[in-house]
């Protein structure tokens, strides 16, 4: 069908003990529930489809402290 996927996922999935801007060959390491479900997820769209797209990124949005919506506003 020539189906393809944005699937937007967490940083989570990583240890966060880089110290460096994560790149996409990274290898994960997710340390808690959430992060674990997280790269389950990513697996398994990998697994099913040949084109997608994985998009991770962190600090969107949130009721408390810092985030993107906060600071573009």
């Amino acid at each position: 069908m020539g189906a393809k996927i944005i699937h937007i996922s967490p940083d989570y999935v990583f240890n966060g003990e880089g110290t460096l801007p994560y790149r996409e060959d990274d290898s994960v390491e997710p340390v808690g529930v959430y992060g674990k479900s997280k790269e389950a997820g990513e697996r398994a769209i990998r697994d099913i489809l040949e084109e997608h797209y994985i998009l991770r990124t962190s600090w969107l949005y949130g009721e408390y402290g810092n985030n993107f919506v906060y600071t573009m506003l």
